[in-house]
């Protein structure tokens, strides 16, 4: 093959460590049985499409909501809808919706807004509320998890001890010495 051939090659057949490691991602959602729910799901394909495309162009992706941002009554609609529906299984689709923009532009225009991705704010706000929920001792681990939209008591504990550091244990632990 000579360098010119090998100069025009699709730009698919380099390899790109953002790529990969969302590949990986998305990988593991699958294998895991999306212990992350939709919302994460759909933030990996759309940053995959984003990633894809800025390296098919060579060039980064231009953000077309630079310099705006949610207005606080949208974001405040979201973030109630949010709190309401905690227990299902939320998609970006579904907040874009509610928020009234189109997919991506919901996601950088939220992210904007809160300083966090939409699926890690969701995951935060399922956690505080768990965390209540157990501290106050009326209910199981499994109604737990379910009202907060974790799919099992155990994907709920790992999301407590990778995120909050604490196992449920520990945080109905805090709850008796208060």
């Amino acid at each position: 093959m000579s360098i010119k051939n090998r100069s025009t090659a699709p730009a698919i057949h380099i390899r790109d460590p953002q790529i990969e490691r969302i590949g990986w991602m998305m990988q593991a959602e699958d294998h895991d049985a999306y212990p992350g729910g939709r919302i994460f799901a759909d933030s990996l394909a759309v940053a995959l499409a984003a990633r894809l495309f800025a390296v098919q162009s060579r060039k980064p992706a231009a953000n077309p909501v630079a310099g705006r941002s949610l207005p606080a009554w949208r974001l405040r609609h979201v973030i109630d809808y949010v709190e309401a529906h905690l227990d299902s299984d939320l998609t970006l689709a579904e907040l874009a919706a509610v928020a009234g923009f189109s997919l991506s532009h919901f996601k950088s225009l939220f992210r904007q807004a809160t300083g966090m991705p939409v699926h890690r704010y969701v995951m935060e706000r399922r956690l505080h509320r768990a965390r209540q929920l157990m501290m106050e001792g009326k209910q199981s681990m499994t109604d737990i998890a379910m009202e907060t939209g974790f799919t099992h008591p155990s994907h709920l504990a790992r999301s407590m001890r990778r995120v909050l550091g604490l196992s449920p244990a520990q945080v109905r632990g805090m709850a008796a010495s208060i």
